[in-house]
């Protein structure tokens, strides 16, 4: 069965205790034998506690329970996805801070207990979308409920290994497939579920060894960034939504993820260059300009109004934030960062933001 636990986090201090939501005896959240007894009978009439709940009492170090909340703004947050966390989860997990962290605070809460997840988007409605490899092997992309909520809805994936997700106008969803179900070097692909429907239309590159990353723009075609057999970074676009794969002009080194900004330019993660690359439409050879990241960087996203980049910074740690110009991407500059409850060793793939940039 689908296994998923969060904690919401009151401090600092909370934070270095914190583990995962287990459900005790009498099915009591973080449930356990309480220290508070007295008498031969463990009751104390003097407190005036009913007796029969004082085995319901959360131990002192026990997480907190789920419904309890601490005044974070489920419309401005930041899910920072980890590929290799060590607590309170081992494995990948997905870290949610407040999207405006200058104060480096530490996450509100966690999501995690999978065997693999790739990077994570936020849909029109704030929902967070995890595509993701279950413990027990299903794989499947699930939709959460703002803020650590539980899942809501999951759409199975049968042609390859869920990665990526972005989303269209109508409550299009497009999952990406890093590769097919024979696995790295046979073709990549996206399965676009329309208007909720469950039965995906397939849009196809047959010569990727692995896709990274997606993206759609106001008129509903569809980016690709993808990886051959040589490690040489590819963008594709299906025009309209549909096959065949058009393969645009730019050669780039191991790509990242990719973004459409409100000015209509594609924003290209060069992973070996550690830059973002901006190409104005219709997206020639060269790019008109070229953001030099602090560290080496998968996903970065695009804040609602476009003019903030986050970036998911692998090589340091943290989550690096820039100044972002549309009109003028040369003058992107850094803003400032955040690393509290992250390290270099978690492997910091990606960051998607809520509210989500429109197409």
């Amino acid at each position: 069965m689908f296994f998923h636990r969060f904690v919401l986090l009151a401090t600092s201090a909370a934070i270095a205790g914190c583990s995962s939501i287990g459900t005790g005896a009498n099915g009591v959240p973080g449930g356990g034998i309480s220290p508070l007894s007295a008498g031969a009978n463990g009751i104390d009439p003097a407190n005036g506690i009913d007796p029969a709940n004082v085995r319901k009492i959360r131990l002192p170090g026990q997480p907190l329970p789920s419904w309890m909340k601490f005044g974070a703004n489920v419309d401005r947050l930041a899910y920072v996805v980890l590929h290799n966390s060590n607590q309170p989860f081992l494995g990948p997990q997905v870290d949610v801070y407040p999207k405006s962290n200058m104060s480096n605070s530490p996450p509100h809460c966690y999501i995690g207990g999978w065997e693999s997840i790739g990077t994570v988007g936020v849909d029109f409605l704030g929902n967070l979308w995890i595509p993701q490899v279950a413990t027990y092997g299903r794989k499947a992309t699930f939709e959460y409920s703002q803020n650590c909520g539980d899942p809501i809805k999951s759409l199975d994936d049968n042609d390859g290994q869920p990665y990526a997700v972005a989303f269209g106008k109508h409550r299009d969803v497009y999952i990406e497939n890093a590769y097919s179900v024979s696995g790295p070097g046979t073709g990549a692909n996206i399965d676009v579920f329309a208007g909720g429907s469950g039965s995906p239309a397939v849009l196809s590159e047959p010569n990727a060894y692995t896709a990274v990353g997606e993206a759609l723009d106001r008129p509903n075609n569809v980016y690709m960034s993808w990886v051959d057999s040589n490690s040489v970074g590819h963008v594709d676009e299906f025009v309209g939504g549909q096959n065949p794969a058009k393969t645009l002009p730019m050669t780039l080194g191991y790509v990242g993820g990719v973004n459409i900004d409100s000015e209509g330019n594609l924003l290209v993660v060069d992973q070996t260059a550690g830059t973002v690359d901006v190409f104005a439409p219709p997206y020639g050879a060269n790019p008109i300009a070229t953001i030099t990241l602090q560290g080496f960087s998968l996903q970065c996203s695009l804040n609602r109004n476009g003019t903030r980049l986050y970036c998911g910074d692998y090589q340091q740690g943290s989550v690096d934030v820039y100044k972002y110009k549309p009109r003028n991407p040369a003058k992107t500059s850094y803003y400032y960062s955040w690393t509290n409850g992250l390290s270099p060793s978690d492997q910091v793939v990606g960051v998607s933001l809520a509210p989500a940039a429109r197409n």
